[in-house]
């Protein structure tokens, strides 16, 4: 069995030109066991305290301000280019070597944005560094309900862009067996240790079926693909 990211199923094919492995094909999904909703964090001296203060402010400042991200192609980055282009905001991408870098970067100042899990940047909203504008998921997390989606506030159709871990196994692996350890997933994902353990990390236990997984993997595909052709970054 392989435990996999959205970075591995739907990104990768978008991202590289060649690529060993067909996510489709080689891989028979079994479960997806969780998501890590992403906030778009502010610093605490942008002066917009919304997510449209921020498009408005942005508009009257192209080119100005400046975003983080864990790396070209990360889902960091693919979710602000996802808000940025139906917007026409122009908004500037500094990669950082992870998202370790970024957060620190962004409380810092040296960049105003980042999209961040929660429990990363949850002390410096305590003191007042940072503040919370969106959530990238398609509903509004349970670790933050009051944080409205990116789609509440913009209007911006499926958009839905927080990490997805699931679980894979081989292609042709017998349904009965993929059926089963599903089963046990998502019983896994749901108990009381395990969803505690997960809320820590900032992420949502899902635990579905195989059938739900395949379905949003193949949407995935669709949306980082045009996701990553609108960023306009090809890893080779």
């Amino acid at each position: 069995l392989l435990v996999a990211d959205v970075g591995q199923t739907a990104i990768n094919p978008a991202l590289y030109a060649k690529l060993s492995y067909d996510t489709l094909r080689d891989f028979a999904p079994v479960s997806l066991m969780g998501i890590s909703a992403q906030f778009l964090a502010a610093n605490a001296s942008v002066p917009a305290s919304t997510l449209t203060e921020l498009i408005k402010l942005a508009k009257s400042k192209p080119g100005q301000m400046r975003y983080g991200s864990g790396g070209i192609g990360s889902v960091h980055h693919l979710s602000m280019e996802a808000l940025k282009t139906p917007l026409g905001l122009d908004i500037i991408h500094v990669p950082y070597k992870g998202n370790g870098v970024a957060i620190p970067a962004m409380i810092s100042g040296e960049v105003a944005l980042v999209f961040s899990a929660l429990p990363a940047i949850e002390g410096h909203l305590k003191s007042g560094r940072v503040k919370l504008l969106a959530v990238n998921t398609a509903k509004r997390s349970p670790q933050a309900p009051n944080v409205p989606t990116v789609s509440e506030v913009t209007g911006i159709k499926d958009y839905d862009y927080p990490p997805a871990i699931g679980v894979l196994a081989p292609a042709k692996t017998p349904k009965a067996v993929i059926n089963r350890v599903a089963a046990a997933i998502a019983k896994a994902v749901h108990h009381p240790d395990t969803a505690s353990r997960y809320t820590a990390l900032g992420i949502d236990s899902v635990g579905n079926t195989p059938e739900q997984y395949v379905a949003q993997i193949r949407i995935d595909i669709v949306k980082y693909a045009k996701a990553v052709k609108t960023s306009g970054v090809k890893v080779e």
